[in-house]
């Protein structure tokens, strides 16, 4: 149990809570936003529709819960009595079914027994759940579920009233069963299907050479400035709009100047007097063809997503498909609209929270909308359009192709902080093949392997390792292979340069197709060689002189013992191979996060035996924005400045806390970890637990600047995971995969329970800082 135990759990629960808690008018202490909502956010009926009433509470443990909402009883029913958290077993009050359908309205009173004080929910959570049905046959009707937040009142274990902010669930009644809006192919031949087209003297034009399928698309000549496009008006005051488009030059006879940048999509409000809210544009940056989408909130401002490469189209599949969902906020101050962007089948932004209720898509332009500068010469073309007011496009799903951020979104920290440098960034890569070759089996294969392996001896294996490396736009600080430990060595290997193809031959190697008797020599001698390789924790073999910019680079492993060393492979079901760069260029900023992608190149084909491509991971690794250690035996003093972190169970006791702004991601989270480099070594690593972002009086966001003992802000109760033995220059990690929902501010706290302390690097080190990996 942590040293904050007193000030996390200051009473034991009794049977008299219940009641202690319904009179309760209590001060927000330690305030932390909950979440109440519904999912799905919205619903289509019919089918019938189980809805779940959700709670996202953060590390509060909660004890009573009072939850009201109303819907319109003319329009839905529910089909079923509600269901309600078993945890908090304590019924006190419970709208029926029937009473519901008839008044709309549903109040829901619940409590902790005495029996599950130790098993009080927390985190996100299903607080309650019902099924609804349509009660009407008129057509295009919608209504909402809306909490009543004046009758609403949540209670954590600190007996303290919780604070919340609720979100209403959209339903949709007997929609229109056509929700496409319109759809362009170009097999006419001819422009005449949009409502009008710009085409300057005929440079925009239908024609075979820009198809993507069937036998035309519609090509954009750029020999001017002038804007050439197609306006479809077949949008109606549309909330929602998703399009979806193929979009191919080729930079032998495209160009564009480096800094040239244009819109080719825009979604417009108004008849009259149009608006632009909603845009996709293009642009050349450090030689990079480059994309993004913007949305315009109710005011001037425009978010935007980062920049994603568009590597270079005459390689692999040449076509670009691009596709976004624009989606205006449901009402005023909800500030929930937003846009999520695809390129080739990869979602690779969504941005949240814009308040622009008050924007709607009445006419959009596709082309060379606006903005086209001198330096901008060529043809581009465009295909296969598609728009919709639901997820109907994207009837094709082209190869994937690697899409790499290269300027990500500038983050927000707690003190100013200067947009990053566009070239700056962490680009982690893994493996497009990776496998090992033995002496005593030279003609036999090993690249469906779980572990790679390396040694000396009677019996010689080696690693080899293939990265596809693009998006580098900057000077590479630092390059570094790092490999997780699944069987011990006092040898981890030295790393060198090798071929990309078979021994004396053309053809590039593949893991499946490599063995002894074809695998390429080392070139040159050994970029790095790592020392003991300790079971479980990554090792770093530095390769930075191989690293000169976008291109194939190939890897071989050796060994100088008998004793062999195994790594996880790209087979494993975890902590994969990795190639880490560091690119860095102008100013370095205050740290802020770090945002990574790692492609799954296209498989090159070959005679040889070929391989399944892996799906493709997208790992992001955020710095922190605060780092620091508190001690007890100096509990007004703040230690933010130093190069260390640390943690001792007494005499002092000594505790850590980090601080990530996660910004910029969607999708499922596969696995999170905080990651520290040990400076100091211990048999405890430590254990990690969610933290609050706010100092212990609620006076504001903690900062490792102004942290100490005294004002260190509270954690959970139990830990999230553990770390055992930390050896010296080795990284450890802690998982914290089920704390992390999506983007927002994460606190993490680490204590010891060992009086022997750790120390790890903090990010005020000049190298190996902290960082927290996570993989979608």
């Amino acid at each position: 149990m942590n040293k904050f135990f007193n000030k996390t759990f200051k009473y034991f629960l009794s049977a008299s809570f219940v009641l202690s808690v319904m009179l309760l008018l209590a001060s927000s202490v330690n305030a932390q936003t909950a979440r109440i909502f519904f999912n799905p956010s919205s619903a289509t009926l019919p089918p019938i529709t189980n809805i779940q009433l959700m709670m996202d509470v953060g590390i509060r443990q909660i004890g009573f819960a009072k939850i009201e909402f109303r819907f319109d009883p003319s329009v839905i029913k529910l089909t079923d009595e509600i269901a309600t958290i078993p945890k908090m077993s304590t019924i006190i009050e419970k709208t029926n079914r029937d009473v519901a359908n008839t008044e709309g309205y549903v109040k829901i009173i619940v409590a902790l027994p005495p029996e599950n004080i130790l098993n009080a929910p927390a985190g996100q959570f299903e607080f309650a759940h019902f099924p609804i049905s349509a009660y009407t046959t008129l057509p295009n009707l919608s209504t909402s579920l809306a909490i009543l937040d004046q009758n609403v009142q949540i209670v954590d274990m600190n007996v303290t009233e919780v604070p919340f902010a609720s979100e209403t669930s959209e339903i949709f009644v007997n929609p229109d069963t056509n929700p496409s809006i319109f759809a362009e192919r170009f097999e006419s031949g001819s422009l005449s299907k949009w409502t009008s087209c710009t085409t300057d003297s005929g440079d925009l034009s239908v024609t075979p050479e820009a198809k993507y399928t069937g036998g035309y698309g519609m090509k954009v000549l750029l020999d001017d400035t002038n804007s050439i496009y197609c306006t479809s008006e077949h949008p109606n005051g549309e909330k929602e709009y998703k399009a979806s488009f193929f979009f191919d030059f080729d930079p032998a006879i495209y160009t564009m100047t480096n800094g040239n940048l244009h819109t080719i999509f825009g979604g417009y409000s108004g008849t009259s007097t149009l608006t632009l809210v909603q845009r996709v544009q293009l642009q050349r940056a450090s030689n990079n063809y480059q994309i993004r989408a913007s949305l315009l909130n109710d005011g001037t401002t425009w978010t935007n997503t980062g920049w994603f490469t568009i590597n270079d189209p005459a390689t692999n599949d040449p076509h670009r498909q691009i596709k976004f969902d624009w989606r205006s906020s449901t009402a005023a101050g909800a500030n929930n609209g937003g846009m999520t962007l695809w390129i080739n089948g990869f979602q690779v932004a969504n941005l949240t929270g814009v308040d622009n209720d008050q924007r709607k898509i009445d006419s959009v332009k596709i082309g060379a909308v606006a903005g086209v500068k001198t330096g901008t010469n060529g043809p581009y073309y465009i295909d296969e359009f598609e728009s919709s007011r639901e997820n109907t496009v994207l009837t094709h799903t082209p190869t994937p192709t690697p899409i790499v951020t290269s300027t990500p979104t500038p983050i927000i920290t707690a003190t100013p902080t200067p947009t990053p440098t566009p070239s700056t960034g962490t680009l982690t890569f893994l493996p497009t093949d990776d496998t090992f070759v033995k002496s005593d089996a030279p003609t036999n294969y090993f690249g469906s392997n779980t572990a790679l392996k390396v040694k000396s001896g009677s019996v010689t294996m080696n690693i080899y390792l293939k990265f596809n490396v693009t998006g580098l736009s900057g000077q590479v600080q630092s390059a570094k292979v790092r490999l997780n430990v699944s069987d011990a060595s006092s040898v981890g290997g030295s790393i060198f340069s090798t071929s990309n193809t078979y021994l004396s031959s053309s053809t590039p190697w593949i893991e499946s197709g490599l063995n002894w008797s074809n695998a390429p020599a080392a070139i040159g001698s050994s970029h790095s060689t790592v020392g003991s390789a300790g079971l479980n924790t990554w090792v770093e073999f530095a390769v930075t002189p191989a690293i000169t910019g976008d291109g194939i680079y190939s890897f071989m492993i050796t060994s100088t013992s008998s004793d062999a060393v195994f790594y996880k492979s790209g087979e494993a079901s975890s902590n994969r191979p990795e190639l880490v760069i560091t690119l860095g260029s102008g100013p370095t900023p205050t740290p802020t996060s770090i945002i990574t992608s790692t492609p799954t190149p296209t498989p090159i084909t070959t005679s040889s035996p070929t391989q399944t491509p892996t799906p493709p991971s997208l790992l992001l690794t955020f710095t922190p924005t605060d780092d620091a250690f508190v001690k007890s035996d100096l509990p007004d003093s703040n230690f933010g400045g130093n190069t260390v972190l640390k943690a001792k169970s007494s005499a002092p006791e000594i505790l850590t806390f980090l601080k990530f702004n996660l910004i910029g991601f969607s999708g499922r989270v596969q696995s999170a970890k905080v990651r520290l480099n040990v400076s100091d070594a211990s048999p405890v690593g430590g254990d990690i637990y969610s933290a609050l972002n706010d100092y212990f009086d609620n006076s504001g966001p903690w900062t490792e600047s102004g942290i100490t003992w005294n004002n260190a802000p509270n954690f959970a109760i139990f830990p999230t995971s553990s770390v055992g033995n930390a050896a010296l220059n080795a990284w450890v990690e802690f998982d914290v995969t089920s704390l992390i929902n999506g983007s927002g501010i994460y606190s993490f706290a680490i204590e010891s329970s060992s009086t022997d302390a750790v120390f790890y690097k903090s990010s005020e080190a000049s190298s190996s800082k902290p960082e927290l990996v996570i993989t979608l």
